[in-house]
C-alpha cells in the first residue's frame, strides 16, 4: 500500500476499535450495527489483499527451476539405456528419437521442454515392453510423467503469481475507496451520541483524526471532525 491508503487504514482500524469497545450502544440501532459491520468486512478485504500484494514471488520461478532440472535429470537416466537398447536391435531412427545430451534441454524453452519431454515418455512407454533387461521397469516411466506433469503445472505460475500480486494492488484500492463512505455513515449514528454516550463520541472523534505519515520518522496530525472535514 502506499502512504495515502496506510493512513485511510489506520483511522478505519481506529475507528472499528472504539466501535468494538462501545459495541453494546452500536448494537442497539440495527442501521448502526450494519454500518460497523461493513466496515469491519472492508478491513478484512484490505488486510486480505494486503498480504498477496507483499507476498514474495520469486519462490514461484525457483520451483519452476527446480521441477524442469528434475524432469530432465530424469528423462537423462532414462533415454541412456533406451539408446543403448536401440544400439542393440540395429534401429538408427530409434536411437535418433531419443539422442538427446543434457545441453539440448537447456537450450528448449519452457513449453518445448515440456513438449519434449512428453514425446520422449511416449515413445519410452511404445517400448516398454522390450526395456525390462536395460534396467527400465514400468514404475520408472510413472515416476518421469509425475515429475513431467509437476512441471507443466508450474510453467506459468510465475506469470500467475504476478497476476495476482496485480490484482490484489487494484483490490486494495478499490476497498480503501469504499472505507469513507461507510465512515459518513457511521458518522451520523455518533452525531446522535454527543449528549448521551459523552465517552464514546469523543473517543470516536479521536480516532476518526487522519494522522498524515509520509514514511519519514515526524508525522503530522491533520484536525479532523467527522462531521464536518472531508477526508
Amino acid at each position: 500500500m502506499n502512504n495515502y491508503q496506510e493512513n485511510q487504514l489506520s483511522m478505519a482500524k481506529a475507528v472499528q476499535h472504539v466501535l468494538n469497545d462501545n459495541i453494546s450502544v452500536v448494537s442497539t440501532v440495527t442501521a448502526f450495527q450494519t454500518a460497523k459491520t461493513d466496515l469491519d468486512s472492508i478491513i478484512t478485504a484490505i488486510d486480505s489483499a494486503t498480504q498477496l500484494q507483499v507476498g514474495k514471488i520469486t519462490g514461484s520461478a525457483k520451483d519452476k527451476k527446480e521441477a524442469a532440472r528434475s524432469a530432465i535429470e530424469a528423462a537423462i537416466k532414462l533415454i541412456g539405456p533406451v539408446k543403448s537398447y536401440a544400439k542393440d536391435i540395429g534401429n538408427n531412427s530409434l536411437y535418433e528419437t531419443f539422442n538427446y545430451s543434457p545441453s539440448s534441454f537447456k537450450r528448449l524453452r519452457d513449453t518445448e521442454l515440456a513438449n519434449t519431454l512428453n514425446t520422449i515418455s511416449g515413445n519410452i512407454q511404445a517400448n516398454i515392453a522390450n526395456l525390462a533387461d536395460y534396467g527400465i521397469a514400468a514404475a520408472d516411466l510413472t515416476s518421469f510423467n509425475a515429475l513431467i506433469a509437476a512441471y507443466h503445472d508450474l510453467i506459468t505460475a510465475p506469470r500467475n503469481a504476478i497476476s495476482k500480486k496485480s490484482a490484489a494492488t487494484f483490490n486494495v484500492g478499490q476497498a480503501i475507496d469504499n472505507i469513507r463512505p461507510v465512515l459518513i455513515r457511521l458518522d451520523g449514528f455518533m452525531a446522535a451520541r454527543k449528549d448521551s454516550n459523552r465517552n464514546f463520541y469523543t473517543a470516536y472523534q479521536t480516532a476518526r483524526v487522519l494522522v498524515i505519515n509520509k514514511g519519514k520518522p515526524k508525522t503530522k496530525a491533520v484536525t479532523n471532525t467527522a462531521t464536518t472535514v472531508k477526508k
